[in-house]
């Protein structure tokens, strides 16, 4: 894994999301009804480098980057 990409992220995290829920770590995530609005809220801050503690930081349209993950968060872990 390269220590900084420019490439999309959100499908490899979709797919990673979704096998950890399929697994004794489902449920790992801190979810709450807040975590979308706290990412949609950092998006509009507009970075351009999204450094993570594990996986490749980011380069490029941040913003984009946390509003779809904020879509794939929800899809996976709002299940009422």
């Amino acid at each position: 894994m390269e220590p900084v990409t420019t490439s999309d992220l959100i499908d490899p995290t979709r797919k990673a999301m979704r096998r950890m829920q399929q697994g004794p770590l489902a449920g790992y995530m801190p979810y709450t009804k807040q975590t979308e609005g706290v990412l949609r809220a950092l998006a509009e801050l507009k970075p351009e480098t999204l450094a993570v503690m594990h996986g490749s930081s980011y380069l490029g349209a941040g913003d984009r980057l946390l509003r779809d993950l904020a879509g794939v968060v929800k899809e996976t872990f709002d299940r009422e």
